[in-house]
């Protein structure tokens, strides 16, 4: 299959960004309600604990849209000379600032409550949540997270840019689709042999896979296929019952792959070429994609608070009522952070990497035959 590399004028999908934005928001509308009933001691039973669930599969989804964005965005550098590297600059920029600027606020309050009592795992976990290693909380929820508790799925990013930077190395496009998922179950096979631990309960995770499902859907797209109507129909019936059949069973099974990441993979071929339209509610959504990153990171630092106090008895109002008050003020803390920190650094940092490359480009000598005269 040859893949061309799409003209400039299809590069941007804007549904990409819509759909991240959905399952971000989705995330943290999750994280409010769990935390205010979590407060009340509320077991939550039922449809309603159904629906939570099915607003945990979003993460799948999360993560095949990575996987599909890393090869739609670099599927022209495979074996290119300075890819590998320029690859690896990039998503530490997009990553790193801003992980380390929270996980630093989230470290000050762990140091400032530690000051109080002694415990001697403190400094491990902070340290251990600087450089992404995966920290073991055996009475904690979720089990394998750094300091920032959502983070548990940088976690996972950071491993699938390792492996995806490795495939860039090694010089073709089509080896990361026939090779990432025996990698990943060499690994899963291998990690079953470590002590117990957060590096074990994390390499013997199989979500990962939904990163392959997200690099294989792409380069289906690159190939130029594209779903009829009905196709997309049956896609997305598939997905919506696939996911709500498969709650909550699949978020503990080993097969979460085959239950979420399958349907998550569905509802994005079904919605890749769908424009989005420039209405106000596309362009929003645009916009919420785009501040996801700072929404998915600031989020619980509104959400605690509030769940704390409400569990002490403050906020006499109804659950779903302070759940949507607490979601609003999620996504103007996101926006906030987005526009006055995340966007201005990002692209400062870019720009500084852009003017490094160019006069890297400049001072080597050009190795071009001189005509004669």
């Amino acid at each position: 299959m040859t893949i061309e590399h799409p003209p400039a004028a299809v590069r941007h999908l804007p549904v990409l960004e819509i759909t991240r934005g959905l399952a971000c928001a989705i995330v943290v509308l999750f994280h409010c309600f769990n935390a205010l009933y979590k407060a009340k001691g509320i077991d939550i039973t039922g449809w309603p604990e159904r629906l939570m669930y099915v607003a945990a599969s979003t993460v799948d989804v999360f993560f095949v849209i990575s996987g599909f964005i890393m090869v739609y965005v670099s599927h022209g550098d495979f074996g290119r000379p300075g890819a590998t590297l320029n690859f690896a600059v990039r998503r530490g920029i997009r990553i790193l600032p801003m992980y380390w600027l929270f996980t630093a606020g989230y470290a000050l309050i762990l140091l400032d409550r530690a000051s109080e009592r002694a415990d001697p795992e403190t400094l491990p976990l902070i340290l251990s949540s600087f450089v992404f290693w995966p920290w073991w909380h055996p009475d904690g929820f979720p089990k394998v997270a750094p300091l920032l508790p959502q983070g548990w799925t940088l976690l996972f990013e950071v491993y699938f840019y390792f492996l995806f930077t490795l495939f860039i190395a090694w010089g073709s496009l089509r080896s990361i689709t026939r090779w990432l998922p025996v990698v990943f179950g060499g690994v899963i096979a291998v990690a079953w042999l470590l002590p117990p631990g957060g590096p074990r309960a994390m390499l013997i995770n199989p979500i990962v896979f939904d990163f392959w499902f997200g690099v294989v859907l792409c380069q289906v797209h690159l190939s130029g296929w594209r779903p009829s109507r009905g196709q997309r129909l049956v896609f997305v019936a598939i997905a919506i019952v696939g996911v709500i059949a498969f709650s909550p069973v699949a978020h503990y099974s080993v097969f979460r792959p085959l239950m979420w990441g399958i349907p998550a993979m569905l509802l994005l071929a079904a919605t890749l070429d769908l424009s989005g339209g420039r209405s106000r509610l596309a362009r929003g959504g645009v916009a919420l994609g785009t501040m996801s990153y700072s929404l998915y990171l600031a989020h619980m630092l509104v959400v605690e608070p509030i769940a704390h106090s409400f569990r002490k008895g403050a906020y006499a109002l109804p659950i779903p009522l302070l759940a949507l008050t607490m979601f609003g003020l999620c996504l103007l803390g996101g926006a906030l952070f987005y526009y006055a920190v995340e966007r201005p650094v990002t692209r400062g940092l870019n720009r500084k990497w852009s003017e490094h490359k160019a006069r890297r480009a400049a001072a080597r000598p050009s190795t071009r035959p001189v005509a004669p005269v």
